[in-house]
Protein backbone atom coordinates (compact mmCIF):
# COMPACT_ATOMS: atom_id res chain seq x y z
CA UNK A 1 0.00 0.00 0.00
CA UNK A 2 1.17 3.53 -0.59
CA UNK A 3 0.18 7.17 -0.08
CA UNK A 4 1.59 10.30 -1.61
CA UNK A 5 0.87 14.18 -1.76
CA UNK A 6 2.66 17.32 -2.42
CA UNK A 7 1.99 20.87 -0.58
CA UNK A 8 4.13 22.99 -1.00
CA UNK A 9 6.26 21.50 -3.07
CA UNK A 10 6.98 19.27 -0.58
CA UNK A 11 6.40 15.46 -1.53
CA UNK A 12 5.26 13.28 1.62
CA UNK A 13 4.97 9.56 0.59
CA UNK A 14 4.01 6.63 2.80
CA UNK A 15 4.73 3.05 1.89
CA UNK A 16 3.88 -0.34 3.53
CA UNK A 17 4.76 -3.61 2.16
CA UNK A 18 1.26 -5.25 2.48
CA UNK A 19 -2.34 -5.16 1.03
CA UNK A 20 -3.59 -6.24 4.10
CA UNK A 21 -2.99 -7.07 7.78
CA UNK A 22 -4.71 -8.61 10.43
CA UNK A 23 -4.82 -8.13 14.01
CA UNK A 24 -1.89 -8.02 15.82
CA UNK A 25 0.72 -8.09 12.81
CA UNK A 26 3.81 -6.26 12.35
CA UNK A 27 5.30 -4.16 9.29
CA UNK A 28 7.67 -1.89 8.85
CA UNK A 29 6.30 1.47 7.56
CA UNK A 30 8.24 4.08 5.17
CA UNK A 31 8.05 7.86 5.05
CA UNK A 32 9.66 9.94 2.25
CA UNK A 33 9.84 13.40 2.46
CA UNK A 34 11.51 15.14 -1.29
CA UNK A 35 11.49 19.10 -1.73
CA UNK A 36 10.98 19.93 -4.87
CA UNK A 37 12.02 23.49 -4.57
CA UNK A 38 15.52 25.22 -5.42
CA UNK A 39 15.95 26.36 -1.70
CA UNK A 40 16.55 24.25 1.19
CA UNK A 41 13.05 23.87 3.10
CA UNK A 42 12.98 23.63 7.05
CA UNK A 43 10.68 20.45 8.10
CA UNK A 44 8.61 20.77 11.44
CA UNK A 45 5.66 19.68 12.84
CA UNK A 46 5.97 16.65 11.43
CA UNK A 47 4.10 13.93 11.82
CA UNK A 48 3.91 10.01 11.11
CA UNK A 49 1.06 7.84 13.11
CA UNK A 50 -1.05 4.97 13.50
CA UNK A 51 -4.29 6.55 14.05
CA UNK A 52 -7.75 5.24 14.63
CA UNK A 53 -11.67 6.54 13.31
CA UNK A 54 -12.93 7.59 10.18
CA UNK A 55 -10.10 7.72 7.81
CA UNK A 56 -12.46 10.58 5.71
CA UNK A 57 -12.36 12.89 8.87
CA UNK A 58 -10.08 15.58 9.14
CA UNK A 59 -7.63 16.24 12.07
CA UNK A 60 -9.29 19.21 14.49
CA UNK A 61 -12.76 18.21 13.87
CA UNK A 62 -15.09 16.91 16.10
CA UNK A 63 -14.72 13.49 16.97
CA UNK A 64 -11.32 13.43 14.50
CA UNK A 65 -9.58 10.22 14.80
CA UNK A 66 -7.52 9.44 17.66
CA UNK A 67 -3.74 8.73 17.52
CA UNK A 68 -2.76 5.64 18.77
CA UNK A 69 0.83 5.85 18.70
CA UNK A 70 3.21 8.47 16.50
CA UNK A 71 7.21 7.81 15.05
CA UNK A 72 9.69 9.92 17.26
CA UNK A 73 10.73 12.26 14.19
CA UNK A 74 13.00 14.33 16.07
CA UNK A 75 13.21 18.17 16.21
CA UNK A 76 13.13 20.71 13.20
CA UNK A 77 15.38 20.63 10.21
CA UNK A 78 16.14 21.38 7.11
CA UNK A 79 15.96 19.61 3.73
CA UNK A 80 18.33 20.54 0.83
CA UNK A 81 17.29 21.74 -1.74
CA UNK A 82 15.90 18.74 -4.82
CA UNK A 83 17.06 16.33 -2.11
CA UNK A 84 15.23 13.64 -0.10
CA UNK A 85 14.92 11.96 3.19
CA UNK A 86 13.60 8.94 3.99
CA UNK A 87 13.21 7.34 7.50
CA UNK A 88 11.46 3.18 8.63
CA UNK A 89 9.28 2.73 11.57
CA UNK A 90 8.46 -0.66 12.80
CA UNK A 91 4.50 -1.30 13.56
CA UNK A 92 2.85 -3.86 15.75
CA UNK A 93 -0.84 -3.90 15.53
CA UNK A 94 -2.71 -5.11 19.42
CA UNK A 95 -4.05 -7.79 18.77
CA UNK A 96 -7.52 -6.47 19.63
CA UNK A 97 -7.41 -3.50 17.67
CA UNK A 98 -10.27 -2.83 15.03
CA UNK A 99 -11.11 -4.28 12.45
CA UNK A 100 -11.77 -2.74 8.87
CA UNK A 101 -15.28 -1.59 8.74
CA UNK A 102 -17.77 0.94 6.65
CA UNK A 103 -17.89 3.10 10.43
CA UNK A 104 -14.19 2.72 11.06
CA UNK A 105 -10.55 1.52 10.32
CA UNK A 106 -6.67 2.32 11.24
CA UNK A 107 -5.14 4.17 9.22
CA UNK A 108 -1.61 6.06 8.80
CA UNK A 109 -1.86 9.72 9.15
CA UNK A 110 1.24 11.72 7.81
CA UNK A 111 2.59 15.00 6.83
CA UNK A 112 2.84 18.46 8.83
CA UNK A 113 0.51 18.93 11.56
CA UNK A 114 0.70 22.91 10.43
CA UNK A 115 0.79 22.51 7.09
CA UNK A 116 -1.35 19.63 5.73
CA UNK A 117 -1.95 15.86 7.09
CA UNK A 118 -2.67 12.62 4.89
CA UNK A 119 -4.14 9.34 5.73
CA UNK A 120 -3.17 5.95 4.47
CA UNK A 121 -5.87 3.67 5.17
CA UNK A 122 -5.25 0.20 6.28
CA UNK A 123 -7.28 -2.90 5.81
CA UNK A 124 -7.18 -4.62 9.35
CA UNK A 125 -8.68 -8.12 9.05
CA UNK A 126 -9.42 -9.89 12.03
CA UNK A 127 -6.89 -12.13 13.84
CA UNK A 128 -6.30 -15.92 12.42
CA UNK A 129 -7.44 -17.17 15.24
CA UNK A 130 -10.85 -16.31 14.99
CA UNK A 131 -10.64 -16.81 11.35
CA UNK A 132 -9.73 -20.08 11.58
CA UNK A 133 -12.78 -20.38 14.58
CA UNK A 134 -15.25 -18.87 11.67
CA UNK A 135 -14.22 -21.45 9.51
CA UNK A 136 -14.88 -24.95 11.72
CA UNK A 137 -17.83 -23.37 12.18
CA UNK A 138 -18.87 -23.29 8.60
CA UNK A 139 -17.20 -26.40 8.01
CA UNK A 140 -18.13 -28.47 11.21
CA UNK A 141 -21.24 -26.88 12.21
CA UNK A 142 -22.62 -25.09 9.14
CA UNK A 143 -23.00 -21.95 10.25
CA UNK A 144 -22.85 -19.08 7.78
CA UNK A 145 -21.05 -15.95 8.59
CA UNK A 146 -23.00 -12.64 7.87
CA UNK A 147 -21.54 -10.00 8.97
CA UNK A 148 -17.97 -8.34 11.17
CA UNK A 149 -17.57 -5.52 13.34
CA UNK A 150 -15.65 -4.38 15.99
CA UNK A 151 -17.44 -3.06 19.42
CA UNK A 152 -16.12 -2.49 23.05
CA UNK A 153 -12.98 -4.26 22.49
CA UNK A 154 -14.32 -7.62 21.21
CA UNK A 155 -14.45 -8.52 17.67
CA UNK A 156 -18.10 -10.00 16.79
CA UNK A 157 -19.14 -12.25 13.62
CA UNK A 158 -22.94 -12.79 12.57
CA UNK A 159 -23.63 -16.26 11.87
CA UNK A 160 -27.36 -17.49 10.58
CA UNK A 161 -27.18 -21.67 11.86
CA UNK A 162 -27.65 -24.22 10.06
CA UNK A 163 -31.40 -25.90 9.72
CA UNK A 164 -30.75 -28.85 11.92
CA UNK A 165 -33.64 -29.67 14.14
CA UNK A 166 -31.32 -29.27 17.10
CA UNK A 167 -31.19 -25.60 16.49
CA UNK A 168 -34.42 -24.97 15.49
CA UNK A 169 -34.93 -22.52 18.28
CA UNK A 170 -32.11 -20.75 17.52
CA UNK A 171 -32.62 -17.33 15.02
CA UNK A 172 -28.50 -16.84 15.17
CA UNK A 173 -25.23 -16.62 16.58
CA UNK A 174 -23.23 -13.23 17.17
CA UNK A 175 -19.76 -15.08 18.53
CA UNK A 176 -17.32 -12.58 20.47
CA UNK A 177 -13.42 -12.91 20.41
CA UNK A 178 -10.60 -10.97 22.32
CA UNK A 179 -7.82 -12.07 23.82
CA UNK A 180 -6.96 -11.48 27.53
CA UNK A 181 -4.13 -11.90 30.23
CA UNK A 182 -5.27 -15.78 30.89
CA UNK A 183 -5.94 -16.60 27.24
CA UNK A 184 -9.01 -16.01 24.67
CA UNK A 185 -12.08 -15.78 25.40
CA UNK A 186 -15.32 -16.81 23.32
CA UNK A 187 -18.73 -15.47 23.60
CA UNK A 188 -21.37 -17.06 22.69
CA UNK A 189 -24.73 -15.27 22.32
CA UNK A 190 -28.00 -16.99 20.68
CA UNK A 191 -31.02 -15.34 19.69
CA UNK A 192 -33.53 -17.82 20.16
CA UNK A 193 -36.89 -18.17 19.88
CA UNK A 194 -39.26 -18.25 23.31
CA UNK A 195 -42.90 -19.29 23.38
CA UNK A 196 -45.58 -17.48 25.84
CA UNK A 197 -48.38 -19.32 26.04
CA UNK A 198 -49.92 -17.44 28.77
CA UNK A 199 -54.14 -16.18 28.20
CA UNK A 200 -54.93 -19.78 26.26
CA UNK A 201 -52.52 -18.23 23.40
CA UNK A 202 -49.50 -18.94 22.38
CA UNK A 203 -46.96 -16.29 21.21
CA UNK A 204 -43.62 -16.66 19.35
CA UNK A 205 -40.81 -13.80 20.76
CA UNK A 206 -36.75 -13.61 21.06
CA UNK A 207 -34.92 -14.01 24.09
CA UNK A 208 -31.11 -13.87 24.22
CA UNK A 209 -28.73 -17.01 25.78
CA UNK A 210 -25.18 -16.15 26.26
CA UNK A 211 -21.97 -18.28 27.78
CA UNK A 212 -18.87 -16.91 27.71
CA UNK A 213 -15.62 -19.47 27.48
CA UNK A 214 -12.21 -18.91 28.03
CA UNK A 215 -9.11 -21.16 26.67
CA UNK A 216 -5.66 -20.85 27.56
CA UNK A 217 -3.80 -19.69 24.55
CA UNK A 218 -1.24 -22.40 25.04
CA UNK A 219 -4.16 -24.69 24.74
CA UNK A 220 -5.73 -23.25 21.50
CA UNK A 221 -2.97 -22.94 19.81
CA UNK A 222 -0.23 -26.44 19.08
CA UNK A 223 2.65 -25.72 16.43
CA UNK A 224 1.25 -22.30 15.25
CA UNK A 225 -2.12 -24.03 14.00
CA UNK A 226 -5.45 -23.81 15.92
CA UNK A 227 -6.37 -27.10 17.88
CA UNK A 228 -9.35 -28.13 15.77
CA UNK A 229 -10.17 -30.77 18.45
CA UNK A 230 -10.50 -28.54 21.17
CA UNK A 231 -12.85 -25.73 19.10
CA UNK A 232 -15.07 -28.32 18.00
CA UNK A 233 -15.49 -29.30 21.97
CA UNK A 234 -15.93 -25.55 22.82
CA UNK A 235 -18.33 -24.96 20.28
CA UNK A 236 -20.82 -27.92 20.82
CA UNK A 237 -20.31 -27.08 24.68
CA UNK A 238 -21.68 -23.93 23.40
CA UNK A 239 -24.91 -25.38 21.25
CA UNK A 240 -25.95 -27.37 23.97
CA UNK A 241 -26.91 -24.64 26.13
CA UNK A 242 -29.48 -23.82 22.92
CA UNK A 243 -30.14 -27.03 21.48
CA UNK A 244 -33.60 -28.82 21.14
CA UNK A 245 -33.53 -32.19 22.30
CA UNK A 246 -33.83 -35.39 19.52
Amino acid sequence: MKGVFIHEQLEYRIEVPLDDVSQGDGFVCTFTIKNHTAAPKKLDGLQLALACGDSKMRFGEKGSPAILRSAPLGPAWELAEQQQHSMSWPVTLDRNCVISEKSQTLFMSYGRISGMLNTLALTVKPHVYLRSIVEILESSFQFVPKAQRSVGGWVETKLKPPSARRLSLVNELLLGFRFEEDGIALRFRFTVKKFDTSANTMKVGKGVSEVEIKLAESALVRFGAIDHALVEKTIEEALQTVATPL
